[in-house]
């Protein structure tokens, strides 16, 4: 077993770190010690040689303070290659790219557990005052975005040079081994495209008069007309398709299912409707899991939150284990805690709605820590990794080369693919070859 010795400042949010990658990416059996003396973090065990990683964030700050402030963002990070421990531009977010090698002890300069803490926690969001229109963090200004490495999963990086030390150091055990994963889900925002006349009347009103786009009145004029009369299918509701799908590749996958009806952004059928029923029976008949999907404005307010997971609870015949945010709407860490006093099991709502990309710095599960009550959660964050609505609405570009790559990480870890493909987006031109991309 490893022993964990830590400084005494600050011990549950590094204590919480060790945790992660030790115990649940490497699955490391470990014990934890605080030490009150001790400024660095020590790695020991029997005929180990010691490991010190260099406290070089948290020990800068006192408790009574903390560290969530703006200037805690460090204004530059460095890059660290070295081909012996197979480095590779390997991103620094605290301290500097040096491992010594003395008589008593590796001494890594490199801060890997406060670089971890930052990308997990997501305490970057938390002074992150420039929301879009929806309130939601932007990629543009996250440090992974401006320093190039929202494309790298760096925490599992992190993680692998921590076995690759251990091992160096003496260790003898043996490490977790990940197998890689597609993870579909979809998120039934709108079952149907013209569910009924009202909404039907006020989409056409919209191609006409907030639009002014007479080309896509004339073209969803000729899809009501061939769906209401002439009892073609309705072109969202591709929920059979998906189903299909799943089948085919031998995947089980989650549907979330939107029951609000409280916004302009909320257009589910209502938990009254039969269709509604009928298809959450079709996705549990198949044995695929019902997740849920929260109003666009239930992402801060317990008691709306837990009224509409009640309302679908009661539509399905399964529990609700998991799900994710309507638009992704997310708060850290207030989002997180709907979610675990809630007891859902894990929730994926943490990707970037305009970039695809590792948000959080990994693609494996991984249970949650609130930065702001200074505990662990029980809930588990599966951070989502590409969503189609980021190609066809924000870059407005097709599928390409570069959405390999980011699914050649993962497979390099054996991570989870998590994915997102909405039932309204199925046959949309920009998203040829997507359905390859996300089942395989």
């Amino acid at each position: 077993m490893l022993e964990i010795c830590l400084p005494q400042k600050f011990y549950p949010e590094t204590k919480y770190t060790f945790e992660i990658l030790l115990e649940e990416f490497l699955d490391l059996s470990c014990s934890f010690r605080m030490d009150a003396g001790l400024k660095d973090f020590e790695i020991r065990g029997p005929g180990l040689k010691t490991i010190i990683i260099k406290n070089q964030f948290f020990i800068r700050y006192e408790e009574s303070e903390g560290y969530i402030r703006k200037e805690a963002i460090p204004g530059a990070i460095m890059s660290w290659s070295d081909p012996e421990w197979s480095l590779k531009n390997l991103p620094v977010i605290y301290g500097e790219g040096i491992l010594e090698d003395t008589r008593e002890a590796y001494v890594l300069h490199a801060d890997l557990i406060a670089s971890t803490y930052f990308m997990l926690s997501r305490w970057e969001e938390v002074v992150d005052d420039q929301k879009d229109e929806h309130d939601r963090s932007t990629a543009s200004l996250s440090l992974a975005f401006r320093y190039q490495f929202l494309d790298r999963p760096v925490v599992n990086e992190y993680a692998d040079l921590l076995w690759l030390l251990l091992l160096k150091a003496g260790y003898v055990g043996k490490r977790k081994h990940h197998m890689y994963t597609p993870v579909v889900t979809h998120d039934v925002d709108q079952p149907y495209q013209w569910p009924d006349w009202y909404t039907s009347l006020k989409h056409l009103g919209g191609d006409l008069l907030k639009r002014r786009d007479l080309r896509m009145f004339s073209d969803n004029l000729g899809s009501l007309v061939r769906t209401r009369f002439f009892n073609q299918p309705d072109p969202f509701d591709q929920h059979q398709y998906m189903l299909d799908l799943a089948e085919r590749y031998g995947l089980k996958v989650y549907f979330n299912f939107l029951i609000s009806r409280s916004s302009k952004y909320d257009e589910a059928l209502s938990s009254q409707d039969h269709r509604l029923v009928s298809l959450i029976r079709s996705v549990e008949d198949a044995g695929h899991s019902i997740g849920f999907h929260p109003g666009y404005n239930r992402y801060l307010e317990p008691e709306p939150f837990n009224q509409e997971l009640a309302e679908l609870q009661n539509l399905v015949r399964q529990k609700i284990k998991s799900g994710r945010q309507h638009f992704m709407r997310f708060r850290v860490p207030f989002t997180w805690r709907l979610w675990d006093q809630a007891g859902f099991e894990w929730e994926s709502s943490l990707a970037y709605s305009g970039q695809p990309g590792f948000r959080c710095g990994t693609c494996y599960t991984f249970t949650v820590y609130d930065c702001l009550e200074r505990k662990k959660l029980r809930l588990r964050e599966k951070p989502l990794l590409l969503m189609d609505a980021t190609l066809v609405f924000y870059q407005k570009k097709p599928v390409d080369s570069g959405l390999t790559r980011l699914k050649d990480q993962c497979k390099k870890h054996g991570g989870e693919w998590v994915t997102l493909w909405h039932n309204n987006l199925v046959h949309h031109p920009l998203l040829n070859g997507f359905e390859e991309l996300i089942y395989t």
